[in-house]
């Protein structure tokens, strides 16, 4: 599936036709006559007695239907109860979801596309493997006021549309109000699953996060933050490869970078929401026609091509300022001495004689604005660094040792701010599934940090050869306790350690004894912890404490 922004004001959205037997790369891109239509449904207000209210659902669909319509979709139907105060027909009533769903996806053609889409509550009953979208209407104790995804799936399988994607944000943890009449006769898995079941062929589906996970809103974005990810990533910021397009992958992927980064951020690193991408779809053809760029903040380039204008390459229009960056977690805040409620980007490294080197900037300092306008999340705030005009100088506000000072840096291009380790390809990592087994001894004295569920090793040159890592100072993660804290935080064997966070201060982990010493005397530990291909981030483990026996 691909979404394409040609050279010119806009952007064209396009996904795959027909399920692929190859990687959907390894064809040529070929255009595709026919009609495009979306179904987007957003239920913002329930009963009180059953659901509690999504103040963003509607926006989000509200949003994408837009922008939708200004790229020439044949028809978009958005239910919401907006739309519905003056149309009866376009309440997201399960009536007229079904309804409305049958009549758009018969008496299509394979060269026409249909986009679905579900904000709201999504539910699954205890024992039950089925899942379902709430409508406004919905009764929890009447499964037949609820729409089935399984349903959903059949009718898409019917379908002859050559492309059928689903998005789909509907899992929320408890999604019962606390008035509800259902909690004493309805019994619901603490997390919806709707992502379980797999799409028929030639159906994609992009949830909003993975089993055993739960979505959010947030107010300052004024959206559901997959929704908010979605809209952005089609808007251009998903064409991750800078060739103008942006394809299924693409989305998901960043996604799946921007979405638990912005999460971890705004809640702590123990609360994940990772979405899933299911289903293949390949081929090429356009769902969604030209839209205006919008101008990036500040007065700054867009990030896609200027109208009017060939694409420049990405080392001409992106710059650096030489710093490594982390999310500012509620626990990292505290570890090195700032409010935990501060919103803000840790930098975690400097580039020797980098620009933000030489204008003072210091590892441990927490950048909150840039250019006066304050720091959101650290995908966007990466972006608008990356978008700043080279050679022209540009402000960022930080907290260091508890006050407020400021720094004017001077962006230069990306090839004149390359860390080290980016110099060369790492060695590949070990593979996904490969990940919880313990590494192969060897280089030292180990230690398992009983409490923590985490075995480490001294991390020598051939072992950070092999997990392909470029330096070999820190701590090697051999093997990783099921269960444990650290596996709770997603920590996995073939990780490094390399710095910890001691005394509210950041210092360099070079021996397994230094960090035993910290691990015996702290009830968390603050690490900072890369890969080949994770630059770095800081995990905080909870130590583990015995419970009562199991039932």
């Amino acid at each position: 599936m691909r979404f394409l922004h040609p050279r010119l004001p806009g952007l064209i959205l396009a996904v795959a036709g027909v399920l692929a037997a190859g990687p959907a790369r390894s064809q040529a891109p070929k255009a595709q006559a026919g009609q495009k239509y979306a179904l987007l449904v957003g239920v913002r207000q329930y009963n009180p007695n059953e659901l509690r209210e999504l103040p963003y659902s509607e926006p989000d669909v509200v949003e994408l239907a837009g922008l939708l319509k200004d790229a020439g979709y044949r028809q978009v139907v958005t239910l919401t109860q907006t739309t519905g105060a003056t149309n009866s027909r376009l309440l997201p009533l399960a009536e007229n979801i079904r309804a409305t769903l049958k009549g758009m996806l018969e008496d299509r053609e394979p060269e026409d596309s249909v986009v679905l889409a579900f904000a709201g509550h999504g539910v699954q009953f205890s024992g039950s493997a089925e899942n379902y979208f709430c409508p406004m209407d919905a009764k929890l104790a009447d499964r037949a006021t609820l729409i089935s995804f399984a349903d959903v799936y059949r009718q898409l399988e019917a379908c002859a549309a050559g492309v059928r994607v689903m998005l789909v944000d509907a899992c929320r943890n408890d999604p019962q109000s606390d008035n509800s009449r259902a909690r004493s006769v309805v019994k619901l898995e603490s997390v919806t699953r709707p992502q379980q079941r797999r799409p028929p062929g030639g159906v994609a589906a992009l949830f909003s996060c993975s089993e055993g996970e739960k979505s959010f809103e947030h107010a300052e974005l004024k959206h559901g933050v997959f929704f908010h990810y979605v809209i952005e990533g089609l808007k251009g910021k998903a064409d991750l490869d800078k060739d103008g397009t942006v394809d299924v992958e693409e989305l998901a992927r960043y996604t799946k970078r921007s979405v638990p980064d912005f999460v971890k951020e705004q809640y702590g690193f123990d609360v994940r929401q990772m979405p899933v991408l299911r289903g293949e779809i390949s081929g090429l053809a356009t769902i969604v026609g030209p839209l205006p760029l919008e101008p990036a903040p500040n007065g700054t380039p867009p990030l896609g091509p200027t109208p009017g204008t060939p694409a420049r390459p990405e080392k001409d229009r992106r710059s650096r300022i030489g710093v490594a960056f982390s999310p500012l977690s509620p626990a990292a805040a505290q570890a090195i001495g700032v409010d935990p409620m501060m919103k803000g980007a840790l930098v975690v490294g400097l580039l020797p004689g980098g620009p933000a080197e030489k204008a003072g900037l210091k590892v441990n300092d927490v950048v909150t604005s840039f250019n006066q306008q304050p720091f959101i999340e650290l995908p966007s705030f990466k972006e608008r660094l990356a978008a700043s005009a080279i050679g022209k100088p540009l402000t960022l506000a930080y907290h260091r040792n508890g006050q407020e000072q400021s720094v004017v840096i001077v962006p230069v291009p990306t090839e004149e701010a390359i860390f080290e380790q980016e110099k060369t390809t790492p060695a590949k990592p070990p593979e996904a599934e490969d990940r919880r087994r313990a590494m192969p001894g060897g280089g030292g004295p180990q230690t398992a940090l009983q409490e923590f569920g985490l075995e480490v090793q001294p991390l020598t040159a051939e072992l950070a050869r092999d997990a392909g890592l470029k330096e070999s100072d820190g701590l090697l993660i051999r093997a990783v306790r099921e269960g444990s804290p650290a596996s709770a935080q997603g920590l996995a064997p073939g990780l490094a350690i390399t710095q910890m966070v001691k005394d509210k201060n950041l210092q360099s982990v070079k021996r397994v004894s230094d960090l035993e010493a910290l691990a015996e005397k702290s009830e968390d530990l603050t690490l900072y912890v890369k890969s080949s291909k994770i630059p770095g981030a800081f995990v905080t483990l909870k130590k583990a404490r015995p419970g009562p026996p199991p039932r």
